[in-house]
């Protein structure tokens, strides 16, 4: 239930819904988006398999749709920014998880930043991933309204983490000539005018129906991935498998990002369903 970790779900014994052939669309088809999606609905396993992808580890895409699609498997470097592992109480937390972060970065790719600040940082660590690799950069930020969902309700610390990332976001586009791919994902879509006016080439597919089923699980997934678990809930609660279908769309079922799509269900209550093989109220 809690595997986010491309890498990890393909080398194990686990299932994975196949989301390859959006990634393949996404890479080839643009360079800087943004996706907006509930908690629980996969954002971060879907950041996990953008930077396998872009790191070219080809056998972890054996037999999923993007093999059939990929023919150049090129490596690049991935800058994976997680903004979800902090409380954000005072604007030196965010400082300090960025801070973090970056220095890693730093010391696998030879980058000394003069200016000593994130945007600086950042600014200076994907030029030099770029020297050293001879390719663009990927840039992928996980919870990135994480610290100003934290500090709703404090209106000045909001503006303190406000300002800070619209700095730190800002480099994006200032490093555009270096970079192959960005994405960004969050719960909300804070106003662009706020956190994004300095990156607003980006292209919010949070409700473009081209990628409604980007994350979640639709109908179609659920019975070619899950057929046997929905038929041992079928057994267990002693009704149909049509019947056992219906319950789980009823509960779980709803979710839709754009007009005339079909409804998608939250992965982490489907999973706690048949993990505790039990209809239950899992998502919040």
């Amino acid at each position: 239930i809690g595997i986010q970790q491309f890498e990890e779900n393909r080398l194990g014994d686990w299932i994975y819904v196949d989301k390859t052939a959006h990634v393949y669309n996404m890479a080839t088809g643009g360079k800087y988006f943004f996706l907006s999606r509930p908690r629980r609905f996969g954002k971060s396993m879907l950041l996990s398999t953008l930077e396998a992808y872009f790191q070219g580890k080809k056998h972890l895409f054996k037999g999923l749709a993007i093999e059939q699609l990929e023919t150049e498997w090129a490596e690049h470097a991935v800058l994976h920014i997680d903004l979800n592992a902090k409380p954000f109480k005072i604007i030196q937390d965010l400082y300090d998880l960025l801070n973090d972060q970056l220095t890693v970065y730093e010391n696998m790719y030879g980058s000394v930043a003069v200016d000593k600040s994130p945007e600086g940082r950042l600014r200076q660590l994907i030029r030099a991933a770029k020297q050293k690799t001879g390719r663009n950069v990927v840039v992928l930020v996980d919870e990135y309204d994480k610290p100003m969902l934290q500090a709703i309700g404090n209106e000045e610390l909001q503006t303190e983490f406000r300002n800070a990332l619209k700095a730190f976001y800002g480099v994006l586009k200032s490093a555009d000539g270096d970079l192959r791919f960005a994405m960004l994902t969050g719960v909300t879509k804070f106003s662009k005018v706020s956190v994004f006016s300095d990156l607003n080439n980006l292209m919010d597919i949070s409700m473009d129906d081209r990628y409604t089923e980007i994350c979640g699980i639709s109908e179609q997934e659920l019975h070619s991935y899950f057929k046997d678990d929905v038929a041992d809930m079928a057994n267990k609660h002693q009704t149909s498998y049509e019947g056992m279908a219906d319950m789980l769309r009823q509960n779980y079922d709803g979710y839709h990002f754009a007009p005339n799509t079909p409804g998608m269900y939250n992965p982490f209550s489907l999973l706690n369903v048949f993990a505790k093989r039990q209809l239950g109220s899992y998502w919040f």
